[in-house]
């Protein structure tokens, strides 16, 4: 009894007993195997960015992907400063006002709409290692800045450092480049410990007491960021790399504070840092807790440990954890003990718990981002052990929205990992059907050829029957601007009357312009993007692609093909605008001696070809 004593005070039983952790005992190297069936895997790739192909762009409160990938995360502290200083004052919450955060969420749902490794994700991540942009700031910084520069660091290298540990084969590197990003990633992943992480002013979340954790969150005085999101994502991508790069120090870092997250469960099983200080918005946060139990027990899995098995602090098993997330799912009042004295989550503005309440069960899920398709797609490993009588809510192949409408996630800004692809791509046991998603894939765009054809009133007039009235009125504005005297509807004729019969022989600038509409902030904007050169000679269109930085690539307009019938010329191309819309066939149409073919894309967009003198 006396030994007891001495070392609870010590403090040492706490280590011993800390040591007996079996997670501690787990042992990698460097032949791990992430994907077994490769062909699985990558057929549920295509299925994915086959739900989304008639959803060419992502935006969200006004970024784009364009923006995001070629922009703000190739010049990165320059567009924290902006943050930080926006951060400051008073302002709309867009991508003008929070670059770095918003991105990470355009950025990751694009990724898992495009199915493949893009080249401006590859050099986005060398240019991050290289350049060392990723640094820890000191603690005498302005607390607001710590907090969002902390946040960023431990987000981007676990989300990105993750989704490099499965698709780590995809990335074109030389040798040595693959060296400098596997090294920067694994250094900084290792430094990652967020719950040593609190600005000035705030303490970090206690992991020894689950009832302190959330008085202390929901008064204010403890950083969530110490035990939340960025806890999170960088625990599941260190893991995750540690795997892949067969790195025990890495991994151990990630197992660290995979045993601080499951110590910030209640004995219900409710993720604290979620519930408590979210108000309204706990249902959706707590919606990322199957997410991350999934990827983990998949994750592990490649090593044979069986994390659903896994016995937490709080006496519960994970499969017990994972259960749980559905009785939140099915009882959102479960929440209140934590929640039912908050006010709208960050401040005014927003919905307050009161008003959460008076939802149905069904909306507090839509407005939540939250269904049980989800969460059985995401644990399908724990559905078919377990819970068999969940298997009816699994879709075969993916479908992107429940029976409710609302959005089924197979990946966000907390992860680019799709639990769903690896547990069926490592599994021997459940029967995987294959399909033909090509020819899925063109029995869809033969039904959108039907239904567009339908919608043409004649085939003398460019229709713009899907395109906002924004849209339009920047091609107005486009219009004036090259100082054509005609009307929309004269632009739009193809009976040429307005132009000559003929284009005067010799050179010509062909000019690519996209109409980049943004339905969510009512505005659209006009870009001059590539520029090939045509020459014309007897009648005959000879197009030269020029190499370009911008889109379309050169590659794709090389595919360019012209005609001339009656006086109208048209060009069809192989093209994408955007790196996040699909590549598909283009369409422009115009009336010889205008100097202007009009085309559109994914129906809402309005694509140019101007021609002018070279």
């Amino acid at each position: 009894m006396k030994m007891f004593k001495v070392l609870l005070a010590s403090g040492m039983l706490v280590s011993l007993f800390a040591t007996a952790n079996p997670l501690d005992n787990i042992k990698i190297h460097a032949d791990v195997t992430m994907i077994k069936n490769s062909s699985i895997f990558d057929q549920e790739r295509e299925v994915i960015k086959s739900a989304y192909s008639g959803q060419s762009g992502f935006y969200w409160k006004g970024a784009s992907v364009e923006h995001c990938f070629l922009d703000v995360m190739q010049n990165f502290e320059s567009n924290m400063k902006v943050e930080v200083e926006k951060a400051k004052g008073v302002g709309s919450f867009d991508v003008y006002h929070k670059p770095i955060s918003i991105c990470l969420l355009t950025m990751s749902e694009q990724l898992s709409r495009i199915g493949t490794t893009p080249d401006y994700l590859q050099d986005m991540m060398l240019t991050w290692a290289t350049d060392e942009v990723f640094k820890f700031p000191s603690k005498n910084v302005n607390p607001s800045e710590y907090q969002l520069r902390t946040y960023a660091m431990a987000s981007y290298l676990g989300v990105f450092g993750g989704y490099y540990a499965i698709h780590a084969n995809e990335f074109d590197y030389t040798d040595e480049e693959r060296q400098i990003v596997e090294s920067y990633f694994s250094k900084q992943l290792i430094k990652s410990d967020m719950s040593k992480r609190a600005p000035r002013g705030l303490k970090s979340c206690d992991f020894t007491s689950t009832s302190r954790l959330a008085k202390g969150l929901n008064k204010g005085k403890m950083s969530v960021d110490t035990c939340g999101s960025p806890m999170l994502k960088s625990t599941t991508g260190a893991i995750a790399l540690g795997l892949r790069l067969g790195d025990q120090v890495l991994f151990n870092a990630g197992v660290k504070n995979l045993k601080l997250v499951l110590r910030s469960f209640d004995d219900e099983g409710i993720f604290i840092p979620y519930a408590a200080s979210r108000g309204s918005a706990a249902l959706g946060y707590t919606s990322e807790i199957p997410m991350h139990l999934g990827a983990l027990t998949e994750l592990l899995n490649t090593v044979g440990y069986d994390f659903l098995e896994h016995k937490t602090p709080n006496g519960m098993l994970v499969k017990d954890l994972v259960a749980a997330q559905i009785n939140v799912l099915n009882d959102p009042d479960m929440l209140l003990k934590y929640t039912a004295k908050n006010g709208a989550y960050g401040g005014t503005g927003g919905p307050t718990v009161a008003d959460f309440n008076k939802l149905t069960l069904m909306e507090k899920w839509s407005s939540s981002n939250i269904n049980i398709k989800q969460i059985v797609r995401q644990n399908a490993r724990y559905v078919d052990r377990f819970r068999p009588d969940l298997q009816q809510f699994r879709d075969q192949n993916y479908v992107k929205l429940d029976q409710y409408g609302s959005v089924i996630k197979s990946k966000d800004d907390h992860m680019i990992i799709d639990p769903y692809m690896l547990y069926v791509a490592n599994n021997d046991i459940t029967p995987y059907i294959m399909i033909d998603v090509k020819h899925e894939a063109y029995k869809l765009t033969q039904e959108y050829d039907i239904a567009k054809t339908k919608a043409k009133k004649s085939d003398k007039v460019i229709s713009l029957k899907w395109q906002k009235k924004h849209t339009k009125d920047a091609l107005v504005s486009w219009l004036d601007s090259v100082k054509w005297e005609g009307s929309l509807d004269d632009a739009l004729s193809l009976d040429g009357s307005l132009g000559d019969i003929s284009l005067v022989d010799g050179e010509y600038a062909l000019n690519y312009i996209w109409v980049n509409s943004n339905k969510r902030t009512k505005y659209a904007r006009v870009q001059k993007r590539s520029i090939d050169k045509v020459t014309v000679l007897n009648g005959n269109i000879t197009h030269e692609a020029r190499t370009s930085r911008g889109m379309p690539y050169k590659s794709q307009r090389e595919s360019m093909k012209f005609e001339i019938n009656e006086g109208v010329i048209t060009a069809i191309g192989t093209l994408q605008y955007n790196p996040d819309q699909p590549l598909e066939e283009t369409t422009f149409r115009g009336v010889m001696g205008t100097g202007f073919l009009i085309g559109t894309v994914t129906e809402r967009d309005i694509v140019i070809l101007h021609l002018t003198q070279w």
